[in-house]
């Protein structure tokens, strides 16, 4: 099975990044399972860890040319949120658009673009 492209996503606390697919599901993602890996040392940073972009098509969430994670990745060993606790559904409501990026403000942090979500 192919899996759905990523909607959009958001890093919640602890290394975690939730993503809505285009299939209208919603998955968490622990990302710290890869910290121990140099590829991905850079992600313990958490401002950069939060500065991720989506990658046009949605394919990926990328950081760098070196660090991305594939919606493959994302969509197989993510959990879904249906299985959890809801509240990270209603949270903020706020998630990161496919495709969409802002220059770097002053302080270095990339604005967030966001997409509400639905119930």
């Amino acid at each position: 099975m192919t899996p759905p492209k990523i909607d959009s996503a958001k890093a919640i606390e602890n290394y975690q990044i939730l993503i809505r697919f285009d299939s209208g599901d919603t998955r968490k993602y622990d990302v710290s399972r890869l910290l121990d890996n140099p590829m991905f040392s850079l992600l313990k940073n958490p401002v950069f860890f939060r500065n991720f972009r989506i990658e046009p098509g949605g394919y990926a969430l990328v950081w760098n040319e070196d660090i991305d994670i594939s919606e493959y990745e994302l969509w197989h060993n993510g959990t879904s949120v249906a299985d959890e606790d809801s509240s990270y559904k209603s949270r903020d409501g706020a998630f990161r658009q496919v495709g969409r990026e802002s220059p770097q403000s002053d302080s270095g942090a990339m604005p967030e673009h966001t997409l509400p979500l639905s119930d």
